[in-house]
Order: C-alpha cells, then structure tokens, then sequence
C-alpha cells in the first residue's frame, strides 16, 4: 500500500535497566515492567498482516527490549504473520549473552544494533560476543557496510557502536522534546521539517498511539490502535495537521515540535519552500 508508514515500534514491556542522563528516561517518571495486553500486540500484528506490511517492525519504544523475556515468541508471531516485515531492535546489550543473540536471531529477528554506552573496552567485549554468536547463525553480517535505516532490507545484520565518547553536539542526540536539557546553541523551535511523522508509527504499552519516540510523556495521543486501527491513526486528521505545519517547516504551534531539537538530513525531502 503506498504511502504508509515505513518503520513501526512497539512498546511490548515498559522500563529500562539504565538511567543514561543523556536520556528522557532519567527525567520522565514512568512506569516499570508493565507488559502490552496480548489482545493489543496481536491486534496490531494482524492489522500489519492484513496491510500486507513490508516495512520494518521494532518490538520496543522507549525501553530496553531485552527485558521483555517473552520477546523471542513475540518475534515469532510477528515473523509467521508478516514475513515480508524487517524485525529490528535497538540495546544497550547489557542483557546479551551468546545464548541470548543466538535464540532472537533463530526466532526470526532480522536485525540488532548494539550501543555500548561505558567504554572502548566494553565494545569490544561486546563485539566479540556477537562474533561468537554469528557463528551460529552466519547468515548475519556483522558491521555491515549497506544502509540500514533504509528500508525494506533483504538481510540479517547485527552493529556495534562504540557510543562512550558522545560529543555535545552529536548527531545521534536530542533534548527529547524539551525533557533534557542540553546548552548546545540552538534556538527553538527550529524552522526545520522532520521525517518522522511521514515515515513511522508508535505504539505505546497501552496500544496508543503517540506522535513519535520523543513523545516520553504521552503528551500527543494519536488514537489507540485496538480500538481505531492502524490505518486510519495514519491517515488522521492529527498527523494530517503536523505534516502540513512540519512541510513548511513550521514547527512553532506544534505541541513536542516547538520544543524539540532534533534534527536529521531526511527532514529536509519534506520540506516545501514558500
């Protein structure tokens, strides 16, 4: 189906095991260990199912997905369902074992990127690691050299970031729309577009839908998916609003928008000149 969403997360388990002061989750109260009801997660993957969805799936939002001790069956699921979808997360690896990385790539997990966030010393150990697991399953590239924020990818892969040395400025960091301070010179809002509301999806641990995965706070309600459906939060009237006001960009009236400093090169394909 053209025009739809690209990329989806979804919050299966709430929590994280770190409070990174970089990161909205040292200042965002929230909840712990609160699991997605199975009628929920299942209703989204047979949504994605009957969309024919080819897209990439991430079975975490705004939380550490190697905490979820189910996640190996919801992978499953949502591979038997949508086999054509590109299943990815996003770690600390503070979880990872060999055994661990072995078992989510044979549940059908196609993709893993690995932030080492302490030092050079445990990235290396943790590359090494992954090495150990690629063993047994070498269909898996390890630090491949293709796009992996393209989609939809045809192959398995696992990265490893060396994440200790983040500069103040880096790419890779935001204020999280306004939940992290950060001195970095910028003045806000930013007359800039941003991609995200016209390539990707969220979906928080009560099946709602949020504006994008700065949202910590909930404070942008799109709908709840169980209840109104993937499609028709997509095609909204909500995001209908912030992709006409972000295609100008105009970032100024838009709650979240107007306090956050994100930015990224693929804003700028949705911007339309006046």
């Amino acid at each position: 189906m053209e025009n739809l969403f690209k990329a989806i997360q979804i919050q299966t388990l709430t929590g994280c095991n770190r409070s990174c002061k970089f990161c909205a989750n040292s200042q965002v109260s929230s909840s712990f260990g609160e699991e997605m009801p199975d009628h929920i997660f299942d209703s989204i993957v047979q949504q994605l199912k009957k969309l024919k969805y080819a897209g990439r799936i991430s079975p975490y939002l705004m939380n550490e997905p190697l905490l979820d001790k189910a996640l190996e069956y919801k992978i499953q699921k949502i591979k038997k369902a949508i086999p054509k979808a590109h299943i990815r997360i996003n770690t600390n690896g503070d979880l990872l074992g060999t055994k661990r990385f072995i078992s989510l790539f044979n549940s059908g997990m196609d993709g893993i990127i690995i932030d080492c966030y302490d030092s050079t010393k445990q990235f290396n150990a943790m590359l090494n690691l992954v090495k150990s697991g690629i063993k047994s399953v070498p269909d898996v590239i390890l630090q491949p050299k293709f796009n992996i924020r393209k989609t939809p990818i045809k192959k398995r892969f696992a990265q490893v970031y060396d994440c200790s040395n983040y500069e103040k400025d880096s790419p890779y960091l935001t204020n999280y729309a306004g939940h992290v301070q950060r001195d970095i010179g910028i003045k806000l809002p930013l007359k800039r577009s941003c991609f995200t509301v016209f390539e990707q999806m969220f979906v928080n641990h009560k099946g709602d839908s949020v504006l994008c995965c700065q949202d910590w706070a909930f404070q942008v309600i799109l709908g709840n998916v169980a209840k109104d459906g993937l499609l028709a939060i997509w095609q909204g009237k909500i995001l209908e609003d912030y992709r006409n006001k972000l295609s100008q960009a105009d970032r100024s009236q838009l709650v979240l928008c107007n306090n956050c400093d994100s930015r990224n090169e693929k804003d700028m394909k949705y911007r339309v000149e006046k």
